[in-house]
């Protein structure tokens, strides 16, 4: 179940903020801060800067402190150079003063000018005394900190004015803004573009350069200030770029600085409104957003086909405002690319599912729907598809009729050739969607074998294939196909939601996540009791390991744009093959090479009756020469094998070789010492 906002928050959400008003007035945005809090804000910054100020006063009545005790105590005159470079030597272990003494060539040098009258001046004041001393003390020490004051003096800063809102069309030919490209047929799939602020200073980099620049992060700088446009192409905070190069202050460091900067900017869930990622490409960089609305705050809700010329959907939605993590359905003259989706138990493995589904049949493709159960996410679809496939002998017909229809593509793209294949030539995508998947696999062996197969030869024929279930493990019960899914899925498209915590440690998605998939939020706002339903990873093409909430379809959405079922077919000789594939299953497991009747089944099952067998009925020829052949098996492995070797060696399917070797069993002809092994009974 999907989390929706509540009346209040979207009733907020459509009231101008206090900052836009006074922006439209004029006026410098206020802080969104109570009357106690800025009281308290100017206390520290004006301690802060007395504190600054009235440091080279407090270092030259310590050293003339220090001089008159050492003349009163006749103490040896030189101790006033040690005193000097063992603070230097304490000082240079602190990396802030590294960094603010290689910024500038003259800090060096004006360190040293320092430290050498420091010497001199509590050297003079040690043997001579302070009296006589003290006013050429004071005047040297404020020649000497002039350059401090005068680095640190107050400048008047200008008020920042609010950007003008980009993207509206005017007279003067403008671009449009990047929601009114979305309402056009093709809408724009890239990231929304941010327009550079060509304010004089950005209140936020003010406060960087009050707060971090000075202390936790001394000598960076906050740079290149761009307004940050919403997934609808609406202004939602600011971008930077966080400059540590002139400082040295390494990507690590600032990351190590997390909290800080959340602290500096605070502000209610301020881990949701404030981003920090490294600067692709540089060491001493990284991109800092301060957003003003949460994107995943509400339910993103899917209301048209939004697949591109490029065959990329806008899948979910990014967190730090830089737009859609994009899924592909297929690429033009390449193929289509397949799937994995991986979540626990309402994670949103069935939203994405339902996004991808209803993408595929607006594009005009087929899709086989595999569902043992036909329920939950995907349960209000199941009536709108031409094949909604739910028990064992539907499921293991649809995969021959999807075998068939492959075979027949390869037959196809050879005569026609690759430059007239594909769906802009009428060769519409067949596209296999399983749910469930673990449970799939245990009805028969030949559902992994020919999944296997789509994967890894039905991407050029535009047959695809889209497994979804709650752990990576289903590839486990698969063997070598169960690597190809995963290897295939892995440079497709791979979607992670929520996961529990063993299957998400063990989740190796081939690039690396901020989070762990075991470790992503379980709720978006608890206090309102937000779900964090759809939040997870879409990985591949040119999407990012960067978390994001997928988009909802609304049942009267999938209603309206799913197209008829008489129009949900494929090219005649695919269609022709899928057909005779799947009626050919479906006549030998009923043990009739005639017209089965799928409806016929199904009644015969929910009244009670006589439900058909997954398997042929036994043909005893057919059992006597497989059983042979067994026998032969286990006499050349030395008189005993395992199930799992039985199977491998591909005799007969699992189901048909369990039941043989069950009655070889019971002949006695065979014993089974323990369980999965079996041996021939010494005559």
């Amino acid at each position: 179940m999907t989390a929706t906002p509540t009346e209040t928050d979207t009733t907020r959400a459509a009231v101008p903020t206090s900052e836009a008003v006074l922006a439209a007035a004029g006026r410098a945005p206020d802080r969104d801060f109570p009357l106690g809090g800025e009281m308290n804000r100017a206390a520290i910054t004006l301690w802060g800067k007395s504190r600054i100020g009235l440091a080279p006063v407090g270092v030259i009545a310590g050293l003339a402190a220090a001089g008159h005790a050492m003349h009163e105590n006749a103490a040896n005159p030189l101790i006033g150079v040690v005193i000097p470079a063992a603070a230097l030597a304490a000082a240079l272990t602190k990396h802030r003063v590294r960094a603010w003494l290689a910024a500038a060539p003259w800090r060096r040098t004006w360190a040293t000018g320092c430290l050498a009258a420091a010497a001199a001046s509590t050297s003079t004041v040690a043997v001579h005394g302070l009296h006589g001393n003290l006013a050429a003390l004071v005047a040297a020490g404020s020649l000497l900190a002039a350059p401090w004051w005068w680095a640190n003096r107050w400048v008047p800063r200008r008020a920042w004015e609010a950007p003008a809102r980009h993207g509206k069309p005017d007279a003067a030919g403008e671009q449009p803004s990047a929601q009114t490209a979305t309402e056009g047929a093709q809408p724009v799939q890239a990231a929304p573009t941010h327009p550079a602020i060509e304010a004089a200073r950005h209140p936020h980099q003010d406060r960087w350069d009050n707060t971090l620049g000075k202390h936790e992060l001394a000598g960076t700088t906050l740079e290149e200030p761009q307004t940050v446009l919403d997934h609808k192409g609406e202004p939602n905070g600011a971008a930077f770029v966080i400059n540590g190069s002139d400082a040295r202050v390494s990507w690590t460091k600032i990351f190590q600085r997390l909290s800080d900067i959340y602290a500096t900017y605070d502000a209610p869930n301020v881990e949701k409104l404030v981003h920090v990622e490294r600067h692709q490409g540089w060491e001493t960089r990284a991109r800092l957003v301060i957003l003003e609305r949460d994107p995943f705050a509400e339910v993103i809700e899917w209301s048209r086909p939004m697949l591109d010329d490029k065959g990329t959907v806008p899948f979910a939605v990014y967190p730090d405002g830089s737009g859609w993590a994009p899924y592909t359905l297929y690429v033009p003259g390449w193929g289509t690319p397949h799937d994995m989706v991986v979540g626990e138990t309402g994670g949103g493995k069935g939203g994405g599912l339902r996004l991808i589904a209803i993408e595929t049949l607006a594009f005009g493709s087929r899709l086989v729907l595999m569902d043992p159960h036909l329920t939950g996410a995907l349960e209000d679809c199941t009536g709108l598809v031409r094949n909604p496939l739910s028990t064992p002998q539907e499921i293991l017909a649809g995969m021959r009729g999807i075998e068939a229809a492959l075979e027949e593509r390869i037959i196809m793209r050879a005569e026609l050739g690759k430059e007239r294949f594909g769906p802009e030539f009428g060769h519409n995508i067949l596209h296999a969607m399983v749910d469930e998947t673990s449970q799939v696999m245990t009805m028969d062996k030949e559902i992994g074998r020919i999944l296997g197969r789509v994967y890894r030869e039905g991407r050029k024929f535009y047959v695809k294939g889209s497994l979804a279930d709650q752990s990576t493990a289903f590839g486990d019960l698969l063997g070598h196909s169960g690597a190809v899914i995963r290897d295939q899925a892995q440079g497709g498209n791979t979607i992670l939601y929520r996961m529990s915590p063993q299957e998400g440690r063990r989740t190796n998605p081939g690039v690396p996540l901020p989070k762990p998939p075991h470790e992503l939020p379980q709720w978006i706002n608890e206090d309102l009791k937000i779900r964090a339903t759809g939040v997870g990873y879409v990985l591949g093409g040119s999407s990012r390991a960067l978390m994001s909430r997928t988009q909802w379809v609304p049942s009267e959405a999938f209603a309206a744009w799913c197209p008829p079922v008489e129009r949900q077919v494929l090219d005649d000789r695919t269609e022709e093959a899928f057909e005779r594939g799947f009626e050919r299953a479906m006549g030998r497991m009923t043990g009739d090479e005639g017209q089965p009747s799928r409806d016929r089944d199904r009644d015969e099952g929910a009244a009670g009756g006589k439900v058909t067998a997954l398997y042929p009925q036994s043909d005893p020829d057919e059992d006597e020469r497989l059983t042979r052949r067994l026998l032969e098996f286990l006499h050349d492995q030395g008189g005993h094998a395992t199930r799992a070797q039985i199977s491998d060696a591909g005799i007969c399917p699992a189901t048909k070789a369990h039941r043989l070797l069950t009655e070889l069993e019971k002949s006695g002809e065979v014993t089974q010492p323990q369980r999965g092994e079996f041996r021939l009974r010494a005559s």
